[in-house]
Formats: C-alpha cells, structure tokens, sequence
C-alpha cells in the first residue's frame, strides 16, 4: 500500500527573496550578472534606494511580484551608474512584464539622468516563456529596450554545477527550486532542506552568508510542524558534527572522514544491488574509487530514481 504524501505549507517567497537580495547583494549579482559584477567598485557599499523606488514604481499594476530593487553603484572607472534590478517569482507567466521593465527603465533615467541595467529573473514554470525586450514602433519612430533575463528553470537541470559552485547565492537558488519541486511532498521537501543545509556546512563561506542562507533556508522550505521538529533535532545533529570537525586533531578528522566513505560507499552498493541485482566488477570499482562523500551521496539519491543502472550517473573509466 502506498504511503500518503505529507502535505507542505503555503509557500512564502515574497520576504525571504527581499531580504536575502540586499544581504548577499554582490554574490547575487556575480552570479546572474558576472560581466556587470566584475565592473563595480565593491570598496563602495551600493545603496539601496528604497524611496527612489517607490517614485519610480508609482502607479504601476504589477502582478506576482516578488521583489524590486533599485541600487546606486559605483564603477571601478569612477563613474556612476544606476542599477535597477526587477526580481519576479512567479507561478505563471504576465504578459504585461516587458512593458513594465521598459517602464521602470524609462522612469528611473527620467528622475536621475544615470544609465540604468535592467536585470530579471524569472521563476514561473513556463520553460518557453523568456521576455527579454519591449519596444515599439510608429512611422519610423523606434523606442526598444533588450534587458538581460535569467530564468531559474534553467538551472534544475544543473544541480551538480550549482552544488559544486564557491558562489553562496547558489544555495539560495537550489532551495527556491526544490521549494517548488517539493510542493505536496513534506517528506521530500525535509530531504532536500537538510541536504542543503551539509552544502552549507561544507563550504567555507563568511559567516554573515552562512547565517543569510541558513535564514532564507529555513524560511523558503516550509515544513508542516511535525516535520519541523525532525529538521531542528537533526540540524543540531549536524552543528554538533561541525563542532566536532573543527576541534578535533587532523589524524582523527581524517579517520572519521574516511569512516564516512566507507559507509557511503557500503550503503550506495547495498541500494543498487537491491535494485539493479548482482553489480560486476567494473561498477563496483567505479564506486570503490569514489572518495568524495558529496558524490556519493548524490549517488544515493540517484538510486531513488533512476530505474535502470544505466541510469546512474557513476564516473567514467
């Protein structure tokens, strides 16, 4: 008989994308914008022009919007440039987006008389739906604005790219798909909120980012409440690992960690011949030589879902 589903909480992405965009506001644009990222002087902390904005946005109907930034940076040439960037998190595509992205363009250069790089990022789940411009035409009159559009969808299919990435904001873009992944499957969605959380502890960010993302983590993954109580007691499992992995000698780090491969590896061989039968001798191999526990462990979670061996994705020889 099949297990019921637990069903998630109402998602809120509105507040947790507002506040992590300002706090993490240089790895966002790095990783969405790296050509205009590399041109700011980052000496010079960027301003957030929250009423600016308000003038700017006046009047305007907008729909399933999550969050607007206007932003004043400085540029490494000295000059000064305004940077209005449009966030959209959104269940359905708006036709009424690229006019409204021309519209802020033209208002923000209309009060301040600075260029403005309009930048969008879209989370609905239409993979065939890409605004990237607005324009116009009458009787030889051409007005046209191309704005850089990225499109979250696109990065489901990159999941190994992004977990391997130095970039922190990374995290905050895999926990905004598996939200959407995971909707109707709170046993899942706890799945993926802890694995997110050992990325977290396994990377050497600032401590001011892990706490944002740990944040936004928790905040974006809603969790019915019974499910909640198994995240906390297993997140204090892994701070508790932590500790433990900063304070013990080197010779034991290294003994707990190669305790750990080999109950990876052992876990990852009983589920695949669960699955698949007996291995041969080149398979096992390719699994005996992986040292990385972060790919064994999406090994494990391929299993899950790849219905034929050939399906895994095992190293090549």
């Amino acid at each position: 008989m099949l297990q019921r589903r637990i069903a998630t909480p109402r998602e809120t992405f509105d507040d947790p994308w507002k506040k992590i965009v300002p706090a993490l506001f240089d790895q966002f644009l790095a990783f969405f914008a790296p050509e205009a990222a590399a041109e700011i002087d980052w000496e010079r902390p960027p301003e957030f022009l929250d009423k600016e904005l308000r003038r700017v946005a006046k009047g305007l109907h907008k729909r399933h919007i999550t969050a607007d930034f206007l932003v004043r940076v400085w540029r490494k040439d000295g000059g000064e440039q305004w940077v209005l960037i449009h966030i959209e998190l959104q269940a359905q595509k708006d036709v009424t987006f690229p006019e409204r992205m021309f519209l802020y363009n033209v208002r923000a250069f209309d009060l301040y008389r600075r260029p403005v790089f309009g930048l969008a990022v879209l989370a609905d789940s239409d993979a065939a739906w890409r605004p990237d411009r607005f324009g116009y035409q009458l009787w030889g009159s051409e007005a046209v604005l191309r704005y850089p559009m990225v499109k979250l969808l696109d990065y489901a299919e990159r999941q190994t790219e992004l977990e391997e990435s130095d970039n922190p904001f990374v995290l905050a873009v895999l926990a905004h798909l598996k939200t959407l992944e995971t909707r109707g499957d709170a046993e899942a969605r706890l799945t993926w909120k802890l694995r997110l959380g050992r990325i977290l502890f396994a990377r050497k960010w600032k401590r001011k980012e892990i706490e944002e993302l740990l944040h936004f983590l928790d905040w974006i993954m809603s969790l019915p409440e019974k499910l909640d109580d198994r995240f906390d007691a297993e997140w204090k499992d892994l701070e508790r690992e932590q500790t433990m992995a900063q304070t013990m000698p080197p010779i034991i780090r290294r003994a707990e960690a190669r305790g750990q491969q080999i109950g990876k590896r052992d876990t990852l061989l009983r589920l695949m011949q669960l699955k698949y039968g007996p291995l041969d001798a080149g398979t096992r191999a390719k699994i005996d030589n992986i040292a990385d526990i972060a790919q064994l462990e999406r090994l494990i979670d391929a299993v899950l879902t790849a219905e034929t061996l050939a399906e895994m994705p095992l190293p090549e020889d």
